[in-house]
C-alpha cells in the first residue's frame, strides 16, 4: 500500500498547522512503515502548534511519522510547539535543517516491533536547533526493548545546538 499523507508540503513558506488531529484509526491493519505521515515536508517553512487563545491542541496518533521535514535550504526554519505525539514510530524527524525547534511538546514513544527503531525526536544533519521543555514517555512493556529512543541526534552541525529541560519517563 502507498503511504497515507495527511499534509504534504513542498517548497512552501510560512504555513501554520494549528489545532489539528492526525490519527490512524486502524493502525493494526498496517505494518509499521505504512501507518502514514501527519506532515511530510520538503524545503518548506512551517509551524505546528495549538490554535487560538483557547489553545485547541494539535496531535499525532498511531502514525509511522508525525512530522517529517527535510530541507536542502538552510534558511528554512520549522517549529513544533505544544504538540502531542502518541504511539508513532517517529514523532518528529528533522533532516538537514538549520534552526529547527521542538518545544513544550509531549511524546509517548511507541514500542518498536520486529526490530524497527522508534524515537520521539530524531535530528540528522541539523545545526542550530533548540529542543526544550519537552516531556518524553516510553510506552515500552519491557525494559529489554533496545531500539526505542527518546531523542536521537545524528551528524549534528557546528552552530549552537540546545537541549534544555528534557523530561524522560519510563
Amino acid at each position: 500500500p502507498k503511504h497515507i499523507v495527511h499534509i504534504n508540503l513542498f517548497d512552501v513558506n510560512k504555513v501554520y498547522i494549528q489545532g489539528n488531529e492526525f490519527i490512524n484509526e486502524v493502525p493494526n491493519l498496517y505494518n509499521e512503515n505504512n501507518k502514514g505521515f501527519g506532515v511530510l515536508a520538503y524545503n518548506s517553512q512551517f509551524v505546528v502548534r495549538p490554535f487560538g487563545f483557547s489553545q485547541i491542541p494539535t496531535s499525532f496518533t498511531n502514525l509511522y511519522m508525525g512530522v517529517y521535514a527535510q530541507s536542502g535550504n538552510s534558511m528554512n526554519m520549522t517549529m513544533v510547539h505544544k504538540t502531542t505525539f502518541v504511539n508513532n514510530q517517529y514523532g518528529v524527524i528533522y533532516n538537514g535543517f538549520q534552526s529547527g525547534r521542538v518545544t513544550e511538546s509531549y511524546f509517548e514513544v511507541a514500542e518498536n516491533s520486529i526490530g524497527n527503531n522508534t524515537a520521539g525526536i530524531y535530528l540528522t544533519n541539523c545545526t542550530g536547533y533548540r529542543v526544550e521543555n519537552n516531556n518524553l514517555q516510553s510506552l515500552l512493556s519491557t525494559s529489554t526493548n533496545e531500539n526505542s529512543y527518546g531523542i536521537v541526534v545524528n551528524n549534528s552541525g557546528t552552530a549552537d545546538n540546545f537541549f534544555i529541560v528534557i523530561k524522560w519517563e519510563t
